[in-house]
């Protein structure tokens, strides 16, 4: 028979030992898969550089529209105080709270 105070240890060390095993496995997965990754297909970049590109093109559109509105807004702000109308504006004093 085996003497327990061997066997002990002996069963530690083997577990411990498969576990690390399966841990440095795990790790050279992981690194396989970043590595992959890394050397995506060069399709990839293209369609990233053109969602890249659409996106650009969408922020100028929309801050073309936001300049197209500032300038109507400041038409008929003028054609109002021409015209003899009271311009509506926000009092400032009031407080405004956004659902947000």
């Amino acid at each position: 028979m085996i003497n327990p105070e061997v066997a002990v240890p002996l069963v530690v060390v083997f577990v411990a030992a498969a576990a690390l095993v399966q841990r440095w496995m795990e790790h050279r997965e992981r690194m396989a898969a970043i590595a992959a990754e890394a050397h995506r297909p060069p399709e990839d970049a293209a369609r990233q550089t053109r969602l890249e590109q659409a996106i650009d093109t969408i922020a100028l559109e929309t801050e073309r529209l936001g300049e197209g509105q500032r300038y109507l807004t400041r038409l008929l702000a003028e054609r109002a105080e021409r015209d003899g109308h009271a311009a509506v504006r926000p009092r400032s004093h009031e407080r405004v709270d956004t659902p947000h």
